[in-house]
């Protein structure tokens, strides 16, 4: 393995090579790690993420565990109002959700340091997607889900052969009984493993060589536990950096107003995320009340000089039903996106909005 494993609370150092995913203090871990960037010539590179495999903190002596994830279409489409958008359409992954990206790093990692049992916390798709390249990594997996984790994505999960533990409450409950599990399992935790975002930043590298090696103006994404977004500001700030793209697109992301913890943080300037009361909501998927990457998530959203709004959950609803009849089948979490892009005033330049999951994980209303 690649880079260095810094904790953010006492400064720790450890060896990324090491089955570790937190600090003896308790802290998350940052891989501090920087790409070595190859001519801009990628024609001979394979048809998955695994082309970014320099940007990849993998040793190349460690075989990728694969499901031919990445390089998913961008298409135009109009929105109900006749905005000109441009959809990154990322539900059509191999398990349905772009977690797909991070869970092939982390897994391929895993695999590569020869721990052959894991437990994972999700409300689905993540667990869906750590299950999948699990079963094809020849690695037991042990999913703590929520009681109230959408049947279908159970199913999904227990398809590929994971246990599947239903843990009474919201969805912070599952990620205490996890904790309590890891002392024993290693954690695969697709929030707080930090081989996962280098997973997730592989959407920027594809949205720039889509964009003939170009930033779009904005980018549009759900918000809930962060890996897509924290994915999206690593992945653009190191083509920046390697100058592959001349400057960092306008990050724009959405929580519903049933669950907005970051978004109500923030507006107020606060550095930590708000307490909320959990209300119902279609968007299970980011029903995320206390975020373990809060702070990290809104420190670097002023870094970047991105925004972190909210929407109702009438508006994810009608985006959710308005969008499938043009041919956009997502699931609610990606309607979220979708309903905020109509509250935004148009930019200059392009807008490209990140389809996270697919909708045949949740039944489109009528």
């Amino acid at each position: 393995m690649l880079g260095r494993l810094i904790c953010r609370r006492c400064g720790g150092d450890w060896d990324p090579a090491a089955p570790r995913w937190s600090c003896d203090c308790g802290g998350l871990l940052e891989l501090e790690y920087s790409p070595c960037f190859p001519e801009k010539n990628l024609s001979q590179a394979p048809g998955s993420l695994w082309r970014y495999g320099f940007a990849l903190p993998l040793d190349e002596r460690v075989l990728p565990v694969s499901l031919g994830e990445g390089m998913t279409p961008m298409v135009e489409m109009n929105a109900p109002g006749g905005r000109r958008l441009q959809i990154k359409m990322d539900h059509l992954q191999p398990t349905g959700s772009f977690k797909d990206r991070g869970a092939a790093v982390m897994i391929s990692r895993v695999r590569a340091l020869g721990i052959r049992e894991v437990v994972e916390d999700s409300s689905g798709n993540a667990g869906a997607a750590v299950a999948a390249y699990c079963a094809r990594a020849g690695v037991a997996c042990t999913v703590y889900v929520p009681e109230s984790a959408p049947a279908a994505k159970l199913a999904q999960i227990r398809g590929y052969g994971a246990r599947v533990e239903k843990v009474a409450g919201p969805r912070e409950a599952a990620s205490r009984a996890v904790r309590r599990a890891a002392r024993t399992k290693y954690y695969a935790g697709h929030c707080v493993d930090p081989f996962f975002v280098h997973g997730t930043k592989t959407v920027a590298y594809e949205l720039a060589e889509q964009l003939g090696w170009r930033a779009p103006a904005t980018v549009v994404t759900p918000l809930g536990n962060g890996t897509l977004l924290l994915g999206l500001i690593r992945g653009f700030s190191e083509l920046v950096a390697a100058e592959w793209i001349s400057r960092m697109p306008r990050i724009v992301a959405f929580q519903t107003r049933a669950c907005n913890p970051l978004a109500r943080s923030f507006r107020t300037g606060e550095v930590r995320p708000a307490v909320v009361d959990l209300k119902p909501t279609v968007a299970d998927g980011i029903a995320a009340a206390d975020p373990v990457q809060g702070r990290h998530i809104l420190a670097e959203m002023r870094r970047v000089g991105g925004e972190i709004r909210d929407v109702s959950e009438q508006e994810i609803r009608k985006a959710w039903r308005e969008w499938a009849e043009r041919g956009l089948a997502v699931e609610p979490t990606s309607a979220v996106a979708l309903a905020g892009v109509e509250t935004m005033a148009e930019d200059a330049g392009d807008t490209v909005v990140i389809a996270t999951g697919h909708g045949l994980k949740a039944a489109i209303p009528g």
